[in-house]
């Protein structure tokens, strides 16, 4: 009894210990525990035993395969595989029966045993997995279209690699007098059974969630009791179709998106980990070393190294674009992994109970691929990548948190600029779009968060997961660094605090108030261009993204091209149809109104010129048409226009001949007119025109141009 508690708890211990080591220092984790394993094991220190445990090992195995694979179908993405490439679908169709017979082929030849035992050992070194293949990807920073390749198969496989591993083991232990269609019959009993049961399954637990039924501090551990239940009956009814049953469960469950998900998928992944670290432990403690010496093993580790696994790859990527450097990059990254040993060990417990000779060999075979591949391949990865050349470029995409309007606005605008963006949208709690081992996050360079929320699974997800410096969190606020550090537990670095809260402007944007995009600057800024109607928030330079950390003072550009945040101006692009530059010293107030009238007239020629002058000097007896600021609105209803139109006059050097409110000269002047029938949208002419006046130094700009286009594009950008 003492020898078995303590097996379980050093193997428990031991096993989280080295798996937060592993995560820590990005190492597949399956290497330290083995190594973690065998010198706790009876070949070095005997700590543990794991025949202490008799058939409760098996057990164990069994159990923690099955949260390990529930929790797989969980995170399953059916989305992400419809969008994948004709290679992926290849590498988890063609593939697998390639790796499988091939490799049958030669366990048969080099270790002289039967064919149905060569398949069943093949079958176990299909699967490559994501718990070996992850931490490699994340190390060496390849070209986007390998780390796709590489992602979707280790995501994928380990559900494909099992059923096959199910069916071989079905047809191993037949029964002499069975015909060879015998276990496919059986095999296909348990696909039936398990679909079934999985999606009935799935259905209760969603359902259950859905209608928070449970109360939320026990979700977690209600969905834990639930697959373990659902593998145990589909297990009791049809051995080896639990396998099945809750990787479907899982799936449906994923499907169905119930609320709290997020905090669900988090607590089994933890789970998924303490219980590889155990199971690892056990099954590397019982190892026994002598049996690894045989020089065959290292004749098919050869064969499945350098000719099966590159016939997988050149046949997948057949004409689809992948060139040569880049074909032998991916044969040469193919770990297995968790899944591949502890099948292994799983089916040679139960091979032994049923006296079959060479049962041992599935294990012999299976952890020498997986003990040489991982540390072979893992270890010489980034120098692979490096040689062939496949390393994708310097990290340069955005991760974008916030409320979904407000982000995708300025993801958008960022990508029209060309910087590779992801947007995730903070305002449902139940969102679960975030997995940080797809390929997108794969070159993260910087972090934006576009509130100051505190929010406790965004924080964490972003200070673990993206490896990056500090100094490239930035977050929209008001708070100090000091203040975000404390409130959110990140060092980000506050940003536009000089702008309206970021609420409102997601308010502006959805009314069409306000709008993000990108604009042409030039390599210097001229002063009044950018101000609190068009701040600039990214400068862009040559693919890479700059945060202005205050829009009001921004500095001098960096690159030619800008994000901008733009108060719009009611259509003052479309509003203003024709502008004068008048540089004399002397001009008068009527003599301008004169040849904005004439250009009028020009457009629409049933005007009555006296008529429009003669009113507006009769209006300004008792109204100026001067508003401050420089600037001056004559305005009419008049027959002869179809529609809102402005004639605009600049006048540097300031006219004479009218009346000012705030003795500030006139050098803006705006002749408006509209039809009779038009008053709303007369109106709404006058005060778009009278708010350029708000910022002087705009104004300023404004008059210190001579091209009238150059004048008309300065104003467009604030439209």
């Amino acid at each position: 009894m003492t020898d078995s508690i303590l097996t379980l708890a050093l193997s428990a211990s031991a096993g989280i210990i080295l798996v937060i080591i592993a995560n820590k220092f990005l190492l597949p984790s399956i290497v330290l525990l083995l190594a973690g394993g065998i010198i706790l094991g009876p070949e070095l220190l005997g700590l543990v035993n794991p025949e202490t445990l008799g058939h409760g090992l098996d057990t164990v195995v069994a159990l923690t395969i099955a949260v390990i694979l529930f929790e797989g179908g969980l995170t399953l993405d059916v989305s992400g595989y419809k969008k994948s490439s004709s290679t992926i679908k290849k590498m988890l169709t063609i593939g697998p029966l390639i790796t499988w017979f091939g490799t049958g082929a030669a366990v048969y030849y080099i270790f002289n045993v039967t064919p149905a035992l060569s398949l069943m050992i093949s079958s176990l070194v299909i699967v490559t997995g994501p718990t070996v293949v992850f931490p490699i990807l994340r190390r060496i920073n390849v070209k986007e279209k390998l780390h796709h390749v590489l992602y979707w198969e280790g995501v994928l496989i380990d559900v494909i690699g099992v059923f096959i591993a199910v069916m071989s083991y079905k047809w191993l232990i037949q029964t002499s007098g069975d015909h060879f269609l015998v276990p496919l019959g059986k095999f296909a009993m348990r696909i039936v059974l398990g679909t079934i049961l999985g999606i009935i399954s799935g259905l209760i637990i969603s359902y259950i969630l859905k209608k928070e039924i449970i109360q939320d501090e026990h979700t977690n551990i209600f969905v834990l009791a639930g697959a373990l239940l659902v593998y145990s009956i589909s297990h009791s009814i049809i051995p080896e179709s639990g396998i099945l049953t809750v990787v479907i469960s899982g799936l449906v469950i994923a499907i169905k998106h119930p609320p709290h998900l997020r905090k669900l998928k988090r607590f089994k992944l933890q789970l998924t980990e303490a219980g590889i670290g155990m199971i690892f432990i056990l099954l590397a403690a019982k190892l026994e070393l002598n049996k690894f010496s045989n020089i065959r093993l290292l004749y098919l580790l050869i064969i499945m190294i350098f000719i099966i696994r590159p016939l997988v790859v050149f046949i997948s990527t057949w004409k689809n674009g992948f060139s040569i450097r880049e074909k032998l990059f991916l044969s040469w990254i193919a770990p297995r992994g968790i899944v591949a040993a502890s099948m292994a060990s799983l089916f040679a417990l139960r091979l032994k109970e049923k006296g079959f000779n060479n049962a041992e060999l599935l294990e012999t075979v299976a952890y020498s691929v997986v003990i040489v591949t991982v540390t072979l391949q893992g270890l010489t990865a980034p120098f692979v990548a490096k040689l062939l050349k496949v390393k994708r470029v310097d990290k340069k995409r955005w991760v974008l948190f916030g409320e979904s309007n407000l982000i995708k606005s300025i993801g958008k605008a960022l990508r029209k600029g060309g910087i590779k963006t992801v947007e995730i949208d903070t305002s449902n709690d139940n969102d679960d779009t975030l997995n940080i081992d797809d390929p997108v996050f794969n070159d993260v360079n910087a972090v934006f968060f576009a509130d100051s929320s505190a929010n406790y699974s965004i924080n964490e997800i972003a200070k673990t997961c993206f490896e990056i410096r500090a100094s490239n969190y930035y977050r929209w606020s008001s708070f100090t660094t000091e203040q975000l550090r404390e409130k959110t537990g990140l060092p980000s670095t506050p940003v536009w605090m000089t702008t309206s809260a970021s609420s409102l402007i997601s308010a502006g944007l959805e009314s069409h108030q306000k709008s993000i995009d990108i604009i042409e600057t030039g390599s210097k800024i001229e002063k009044g261009r950018f101000g609190k109607t068009l701040m600039p928030l990214f400068w862009i330079d040559n693919g890479t993204a700059h945060i202005i950390k205050d829009p009001l003072d921004p500095g001098e550009p960096v690159g030619d091209m800008a994000v901008v945040l733009r108060q719009k101006k009611l259509g003052l692009k479309q509003l203003i149809s024709h502008v004068e530059v008048v540089i004399e010293n002397d001009a008068n107030f009527k003599a301008v109104l004169d040849r904005l009238v004439v250009s009028a007239n020009r457009q629409f020629t049933k005007l009555a010129d006296t008529d429009i002058i003669e009113g507006i000097f009769d209006r300004s007896k008792t109204m100026t048409a001067a508003i401050g600021g420089g600037i001056a609105i004559p305005h009419a209803y008049w027959e002869g226009v179809s529609r809102s139109t402005c004639f605009m006059a600049v006048i540097p050097n300031g006219v004479s001949g009218i009346t000012v409110p705030d003795e500030k000269t006139i050098r803006l002047v705006f002749l408006l007119l509209s039809p009779k029938d038009q008053a709303a949208n007369h109106l709404e002419s006058l005060a778009a025109l009278a708010s350029l006046g708000h910022e002087k130094d705009f104004v300023d700009l404004l008059c210190r141009q001579k091209i009238p286009a150059k004048i008309i594009s300065l104003i467009s950008e604030r439209d």
